[in-house]
């Protein structure tokens, strides 16, 4: 009697115990492309999928046209993928708007790392100065993530606010939500009042470890300035919250962020907000400050490089000015940090003094460093390379410790490989790699 066998899907699911195919649907988790096939098959394997399928969820807010109720901005919502914004017909292309996924409780429990994206305006007649806020808002006060570790929130950068109802819908999700171990906030415009509200946010998930702050400004008014001495000092007097629901934060990521803000945020005259002690990474990024605060030099808000200095393991200082008696540098050149194991930093070129006296007022840094990446705009003409492998090998003879070096490039101008730096690939591990606009 012949072999015969069945090609139906069901049949071929109950083979083997469910529990092999979970490991193989686990295995093969980064393939989009496979996890909704093989949704398809059963019940069973449609249940493993969507905790893969949804556990990264993007939002994208998609503006109201004219007046519309509460319950009418949850539906303003929408995945980005695989979504094609049409203004004139949004949400008539067939997409499920984010209030019907989440009628079904499994793809709730299965969101891990949530983003909400605040879309760009086509059409300004159907953009209201705070529907983004209040759909937001809406959508926190109705729905929580059992499972939520991850949130990404990003406004739109259109000029200050006259209120910040973002803020308010912000701290909402975060006491619905208190297993948040990651939080981005990008494009947040502060006053006075919505910052003790945003201060008051991060003391309502106890588990919070990671920080990450881009294009944050604070608009400050007649009646006060933001200084330690201010209201600002006052008003985080009237949060009033226990101690013991301080975040610990291990990681920080600052991103054009009001120097004045973070000596506010992280001053250590401010024990109420974080646990600070076990700070052990910490991202700096002040590219687009330098034109608008003339000061930055003098500015106090990158001494938490100074104050951590104890605790950090991780230090990326990214696409800082030239200007070598810059705060960052002076922080980093003048701080012992025994602990330090990997430094990342960004220059133009190679060319330029900065890069090589940065590496001569490196040699001396009194830290156990084993990893160096660097970023470069341009990538070194291939005459000019020699004055380059000089300055890598001289800057690895003299720190020991230092094991790897990694080169970002984002344009190339000629070829550049490991094989034009012969002395140093002697003695240090060498990766090139060409990446996306930095």
């Amino acid at each position: 009697m012949p072999f015969v066998t069945s090609n139906s899907p069901q049949e071929m699911a109950n083979r083997f115990p469910l529990e092999i195919y979970e490991l193989f649907i686990d295995e093969l988790s980064g393939s989009r492309e496979f996890l909704q096939s093989s949704s398809l098959v059963s019940y069973a394997w449609l249940f493993r999928c969507r905790t893969h399928l949804f556990r990264r969820f993007r939002l994208r807010y998609v503006p109201p046209s004219g007046d519309v109720g509460d319950k009418d901005y949850l539906y303003c919502w929408y995945p980005t993928k695989p979504l094609h914004l049409n203004v004139s017909d949004a949400g008539a292309e067939g997409l499920c708007p984010l209030v019907e996924l989440l009628k079904v409780q499994q793809i709730r429990q299965s969101i891990r790392e949530l983003s909400f994206i605040e879309g760009d305006v086509i059409d300004s007649s159907r953009y209201m100065m705070h529907s983004f806020g209040k759909s937001l808002f809406e959508l926190a006060a109705s729905m929580a993530f059992p499972k939520l570790h991850s949130l990404d929130i990003s406004f739109r950068a259109s000029g200050p606010r006259d209120c910040c109802p973002g803020v308010i819908t912000m701290q909402e999700i975060m006491r619905i939500n208190p297993t948040l171990e990651r939080l981005c906030v990008s494009s947040l415009y502060l006053d006075n009042h919505c910052l003790q509200t945003f201060l008051r946010s991060f003391r309502l998930c106890s588990r919070l470890s990671t920080i990450q702050l881009r294009c944050i400004t604070y608009t400050t008014h007649a009646k006060s300035s933001l200084s330690l001495c201010s209201s600002v000092a006052s008003e985080m007097d009237t949060v009033k919250l226990h101690r013991t629901f301080r975040p610990t934060i291990r990681t920080l990521s600052l991103s054009d962020v009001n120097p004045d803000l973070v000596e506010v945020l992280f001053s250590p005259a401010k024990p109420d907000v974080f646990k600070m002690a076990d700070l052990n990474s910490l991202a700096i990024d002040c590219s687009d400050l330098e034109g608008k605060y003339r000061t930055l030099e003098k500015n106090k808000g990158f001494r938490i490089i100074e104050r951590h200095a104890s605790s950090l393991q991780h230090l990326l200082l990214l696409k800082y000015p030239r200007n070598i008696d810059h705060a960052v540098y002076r922080a980093l050149f003048s701080t012992t940090l025994p602990h330090l194991s990997t430094l990342e930093m960004h220059f133009v070129n190679v060319h330029d003094g900065s890069f090589r006296h940065v590496l001569e007022k490196l040699s001396s840094l009194h830290s156990p460093l084993s990893e160096f990446h660097i970023g470069l705009k341009y990538g070194p003409r291939t005459a000019l390379t020699p004055p380059v492998d000089r300055s890598i090998t001289k800057f690895a003879q003299s720190l020991r410790s230092l094991r790897r070096v990694r080169f970002q490039v984002t344009q190339m101008i000629d070829e550049f490989r490991c094989e034009h730096l012969p002395q140093a690939a002697l003695i240090l591990q060498l990766e090139i790699v060409q990446v996306e606009g930095m």
